[in-house]
Formats: structure tokens, C-alpha cells, sequence
């Protein structure tokens, strides 16, 4: 009967209102763009932790003239430029990364109803 069709679908719908909003998002195959999972916020700050630390130590490098990866002496005419590119690109991705974390932190507790 159509009746019992209609009672059932309103159940769903009182029991998916009683989800929290990330539980309603898993449930219904929320993910990132194309199909892929999207990685949690959480992976985002570390990367660009890793950038962090990574353009901390080129600052080092160039001040104590270690050789860059144990390859590249101080005495080359290479090693300053070096130095500079690989400290722009780990301060970029930092500041890259760091920014998605942020976004992806915002949009979910906006979902929980956390919105600023």
C-alpha cells in the first residue's frame, strides 16, 4: 500500500535527521571531488609542518655552509641560489598547505554547525 511506502520513507528521514551532520555526510558517500576520499584536515597541518622544518633547516644550511643534501658544496656558485629556491618552495608549500587545513577545518565545522 502506498500509505506504508510514505511511513517508511518519513522513518528514514526522522532517522537521518537524528544523525549529526558528519555522520550524514559518511552516510552518504561524502568524499572529495571525482570519487576520491578526502584527507582529513589532520594530514594537511603535518605536511606543512614538514615544510616548516624543512625551510628551517635550509636557513641553517646557508648560514653554516653545510652542503646542501651532501651534494652541493658551499663553494659553488650554485649553492646560494640553491638555498633560495629550496626555502621558497618549502615556505610555499607550507603556507599551501596550511591554508587547505584551515579551509577543510572551517567547512567542517560549519557542517557541525560550528560556522564563524
Amino acid at each position: 500500500p502506498p500509505a506504508a511506502g510514505g511511513e517508511q520513507q518519513q522513518q528514514e528521514q526522522e532517522q537521518e535527521e537524528d544523525l549529526p551532520p558528519w555522520a550524514r555526510d559518511e552516510a552518504g558517500g561524502g568524499g572529495g571531488s571525482a570519487g576520491l576520499p578526502q584527507l582529513p584536515y589532520g594530514v594537511y597541518l603535518l605536511v606543512s609542518c614538514w615544510f616548516l622544518i624543512a625551510a628551517t633547516g635550509t636557513v641553517f644550511e646557508y648560514i653554516y655552509k653545510e652542503p646542501i643534501f651532501g651534494v652541493l658544496e658551499a663553494t659553488s656558485f650554485l649553492y646560494t641560489p640553491a638555498c633560495a629556491v629550496l626555502f621558497t618552495g618549502a615556505s610555499f608549500g607550507a603556507v599551501k598547505f596550511w591554508g587547505t587545513a584551515t579551509k577543510l577545518a572551517n567547512e567542517e565545522n560549519e557542517r557541525d554547525g560550528y560556522g564563524q
